[in-house]
């Protein structure tokens, strides 16, 4: 039996051609098989995701990219959002609004960078024109034949891979569950799951929801591992409510998924106010337990990441 079809493996198009003064005559139909994408291009790529909105998903993944950047790594955030919230986030100047990731797939233009949002980060901007890229995946989708897994995710990772060279990590910013053709795109993509989500009993749908989609699109791509579950927006004072959380979400992921030390209490008044002025809770006086949670989540990250490749190495 053939393994299922998964990012570095070659794509076939067909392609049709007929002169256009020439339409008596039958069209000569070729393949064009695309050259597989090499392996490295992306091996540091985290999908932050969750089937549920309000989870911190946006927070997270802009904070841990300014932190890694704080700390010399080369960090790319992909914002696939939308709403394009990163710009809010970061303050930083959005002309694109997530045009240039349509091109980019639909066209083979180069991606849009925003370089230098902070030393060491750039951004691939997000917005509502990525609504069309949810479009054109939902119509590949729609044309996949029924056998095997549904490839159509995989124009994404391709696209993303003609920039990740010479990062130390990219970081994808996940839409909400009501774009889900773009949530399986990052996942197609991505060599790790971050999945940030509550300590409550509500929040329990969306990360069921969440398992299953990391199980379905490890048929596509099967190298992706799930880095850790992040508790986000838990008391600080709530022990019994964060035991009980680890154990249901080891639960509904069998055991299989660490979840991580690090744990981001309820952070509504950081986050409003860092959206406010366009910055990060590390650069604003007056968060600075805030600013830790991310300084440790980021280190413990670091340290997952090293620990999962020694294991893939060593396999």
């Amino acid at each position: 039996m053939c393994r299922p079809p998964y990012i570095h493996d070659p794509e076939v198009t067909i392609r049709e051609y007929r002169p256009p003064d020439r339409k008596d005559i039958p069209a000569v139909t070729s393949k064009y098989i695309r050259p597989p994408i090499p392996p490295h291009l992306l091996a540091r790529v985290v999908a932050i995701a969750n089937g549920k909105g309000g989870v911190g998903k946006t927070t997270t993944s802009v904070n841990l990219a300014a932190r890694l950047a704080l700390y010399g790594k080369r960090v790319l955030l992909v914002d696939l959002d939308p709403q394009g919230n990163t710009q809010i986030d970061l303050g930083y100047e959005n002309t694109d609004q997530g045009i240039g990731m349509v091109r980019a797939v639909m066209a083979d233009i180069p991606l849009t960078l925003i370089k230098g949002v902070r030393p060491n980060l750039d951004v691939v901007p997000g917005g509502p024109e990525l609504t069309k890229l949810a479009d054109h995946l939902r119509s590949l989708r729609a044309g996949h034949d029924g056998i095997g897994p549904d490839p159509s995710p995989l124009v994404f990772a391709r696209a993303l891979a003609t920039v990740t060279e010479g990062y130390d990590l990219v970081i994808i910013d996940c839409p909400p569950a009501n774009t889900d053709v773009l949530i399986d795109a990052a996942l197609a993509t991505a060599r790790y799951l971050l999945i940030p989500t509550h300590a409550d009993k509500a929040s329990r749908e969306g990360l069921v929801e969440m398992s299953k989609r990391f199980v379905r699109m490890r048929l596509i791509n099967p190298h992706m591992l799930l880095l850790g579950v992040l508790l986000y927006g838990t008391s600080s004072r709530a022990t019994t409510i964060r035991d009980i959380a680890r154990v249901w979400i080891e639960a509904v992921l069998g055991g299989q998924a660490p979840v991580f030390s690090a744990m981001i209490r309820h952070a509504g008044g950081a986050s409003f106010e860092t959206r406010e002025v366009g910055k990060v809770v590390h650069e604003i006086p007056g968060y600075t337990d805030v600013a830790e949670e991310f300084r440790e989540l980021s280190v413990e990250a670091l340290r997952r990441l090293a620990e999962l490749e020694k294991a893939g190495a060593a396999r």
